[in-house]
Order: C-alpha cells, then sequence, then structure tokens
C-alpha cells in the first residue's frame, strides 16, 4: 500500500510540473507573439474626444507622434508600415483610426491620409541638383508631410483637419 501511494505521489508532482512548464512555455509563446506583433505593425489605440473637430485633430497628432518614432520613415520610397494601406499616390499610406465620443459607447472612423511631400534643407545646408536622393538625413534635410483627416461622427457629423508637418 504504501508503495501506490508513493508512485501517486510521483505522478502527481509529475503531472504538476508539467502543467507549470507547460503554462510558462505558454506565457513566453506568447509575449514572444505580442513583441514580434509590436515591432511589426502600429497599433493604434481607440481614444476618446469630445468633439468630432478634436477627434480629427488629435488623429493628425497622434500620427505626428508616429512619424517622429520613425514608423513612417521609408514612405519617401513609397513602403507604407504594418497596419496602414498604400493609396494610389506612391508616397501616402491610409490609416483608419477608430476613437469614441464622450459620453457614447459607439465607435466612429476618422481615416487619415499621410503623405510623404518633399525634403527641406536645414539652415545652412544647400541644395545642388534636381533630383532628390533617399538619403536625406545624411544630407541635413527635413522631411515634410501632409495629413488629410477626416473624421466621421454621429448624425452625418464631419470634420476635415489639413496639416503639414516637418521632421
Amino acid at each position: 500500500m504504501r508503495g501506490k501511494l508513493s508512485i501517486q505521489r510521483e505522478r502527481g508532482s509529475a503531472l504538476f510540473t508539467a502543467i507549470m512548464f507547460s503554462f510558462i512555455g505558454l506565457l513566453i509563446i506568447a509575449g514572444l507573439v505580442a513583441v514580434w506583433y509590436r515591432l511589426t505593425h502600429i497599433l493604434f489605440p481607440v481614444k476618446t474626444y469630445t468633439s468630432v473637430r478634436e477627434a480629427s485633430a488629435g488623429g493628425i497628432k497622434l500620427l505626428a507622434s508616429y512619424v517622429d518614432q520613425g514608423y513612417f520613415s521609408e514612405l519617401d520610397r513609397g513602403i507604407c508600415p504594418p497596419g496602414t494601406s498604400p493609396t494610389a499616390n506612391g508616397t501616402c499610406c491610409l490609416v483608419n483610426l477608430k476613437y469614441k465620443l464622450l459620453g457614447e459607447s459607439k465607435e466612429y472612423i476618422n481615416p487619415i491620409t499621410i503623405c510623404f511631400l518633399g525634403y527641406q534643407p536645414q539652415p545652412g545646408f544647400e541644395i545642388t541638383g534636381v533630383a532628390y536622393t533617399s538619403q536625406a538625413a545624411r544630407l541635413g534635410l527635413n522631411y515634410i508631410y501632409g495629413f488629410n483627416s477626416t473624421a466621421y461622427g454621429p448624425n452625418n457629423v464631419t470634420a476635415y483637419v489639413e496639416a503639414v508637418y516637418i521632421k
């Protein structure tokens, strides 16, 4: 009888150990997937605004922060980052942001088009030649981006905001 209890205890502890290792492995895999997704895709949060106009302007501010973080650094070559879709214009990307209005649970959409417009030289630098190069950062050039935001709200309310951003 004593031998059977010992074997059952060993089986129980082996089962517990296997479950714990499986759980730890699952957490590690989930963490790696989350890190991979975060590194390869832009995650756009659903924000809450007080008005449709504020949502339109806030979407542009959000995308400007992503420009500062370098997500749109290859837009001058027509490459849109994952999580965005290219448009017919080769140097533009479409981002569909979702937002909520204060006191409402329904989500509304704010499509924003971000376009690479060109380069601006920093003071003291000159541009020679006609064509721009893709080595703008090494030449002391600033990137110029254009934003077109159209936020749609309740009761067919639409807010349109355009902005130019220099990085």
